[in-house]
């Protein structure tokens, strides 16, 4: 069984760390280049159960597997049983916002109610390359290599470095004969086809991009995509574990993806205050807007409208609190008013949410319909 994830998950660190090519006199990474504002799936195939119930810790460690930083807070997992009847996850990392540059890097996944550690291969978090690599974000209608796609429904996604080499026409133009035994061209067929280089790969990530890329369904930096040819390996360079590859593949324009939270629960609203009706005297002095997750402002101020002309009336400042924030209400006569927000404010994984509905959080504010002097103290009680 071999497991085809970028990011592959092993038992044991030293062996997480091997490089096929061992006889190599210098190692270096092999081409995985995570950007620290994007989000990442990867699905295992391990050999042996990976089970965490929820309670696990997930690091970023060198090579010394010396902590980092924890990012237990940026990763979700979600569990299944394979057709082996062997427990593997899926995991997404949400942005890690913050850039490691060039130092080689493993996730190290630590369950907390048994001694199950798991080490990633290695891989570099920056944005110096951002021009210099790619994203690819694939999957299949089944099983695949071994991931079980019907299990874990997910798009599998990852950075690797390379370049766009150029572009090339690809015409086929067929001879035919009619029936007057003259010589006829057919109408030229025109595709394009575009070279992606890869100048430093090592074996393990040549073999998880040569599978990645014969998936059901890929797309290239966001773009669907057809690989024309097999991925083509260079000579090594040097004594090294690297060597050189490409590919050419055909766009169709027409099919996008655009990578979205799979795992990681959606930003989204748990309670707004005010909201309904009111009276002068019940309508709160504060207002507040809760979240299920934590949040952090952006940028612009709350709005309020009337609701019956939409005309704006108020722009009022926030204060943040973990995963709520407040306001103070302002003085309001009887009336029907809502609120609105746009990119107001963010959660820890750079979800951002809006309210543009004027029925999302609307609230109105009227008489009572009995006010004190319309009953004595003594209607309320009987013999």
């Amino acid at each position: 069984m071999t497991d085809f994830s970028f990011l592959r998950l092993n038992t044991d660190f030293a062996t997480a760390k091997y490089d096929k090519m061992q006889e190599s006199e210098y190692f270096y990474n092999g081409g995985v280049c995570l950007h620290p504002l994007e989000k990442y799936l990867q699905i295992t195939n391990s050999p042996t159960d990976i089970a965490f119930d929820d309670s696990y810790k997930v690091e970023l460690v060198n090579c010394k597997e010396e902590i980092l930083k924890d990012i237990t807070s940026n990763v979700f997992i979600t569990e299944f049983q394979d057709n082996n009847g062997i427990y593997q996850i899926s995991f997404e990392i949400a942005p890690l916002n913050e850039d490691f540059y060039y130092e080689e890097l493993y996730l190290k996944f630590t369950h907390l109610d048994s001694p199950l550690r798991l080490y990633s291969n290695r891989f570099i978090v920056t944005t110096e390359e951002q021009k210099n690599s790619f994203r690819l974000d694939y999957k299949s209608y089944s099983v695949y290599k071994g991931t079980n796609y019907v299990l874990a429904d997910y798009y599998q996604s990852i950075r690797l470095l390379g370049y766009y080499n150029g572009i090339s026409e690809n015409k086929d133009r067929r001879l035919y004969t009619d029936i007057n035994g003259r010589i006829r061209k057919s109408r030229i067929i025109q595709s394009f086809e575009h070279d992606y280089n890869i100048e430093y790969v090592n074996a393990f990530v040549y073999e998880r991009l040569c599978v990645a890329l014969e998936n059901d369904l890929v797309y290239l930096n966001g773009t669907f995509i057809e690989v024309l040819d097999d991925v083509s390996a260079g000579e090594r360079i040097g004594k090294s574990n690297l060597f050189e590859a490409n590919f050419k593949v055909q766009f169709d324009n027409s099919q996008t993806y655009e990578d979205a939270y799979q795992i990681a629960p959606l930003l989204s609203i748990v309670q707004l205050i005010p909201l309904g009706n009111y009276t002068l005297a019940s309508i709160p002095i504060i207002g507040k807007a809760t979240f299920n997750n934590n949040i952090t402002y952006l940028s612009g101020k709350l709005k309020l409208y009337n609701y019956n002309t939409d005309v704006l009336l108020n722009e009022l400042d926030i204060t943040i609190t973990d995963n709520y924030f407040e306001f103070i209400m302002p003085i309001l006569a009887n009336g029907e008013y809502y609120f609105l927000f746009d990119s107001l404010i963010q959660d820890e994984l750079l979800q951002i949410i809006s309210v543009s509905d004027k029925e999302q959080w609307k609230f109105n504010i009227s008489n009572g319909d009995y006010n004190n002097l319309q009953y004595k103290t003594t209607q309320y009680f009987t013999d």
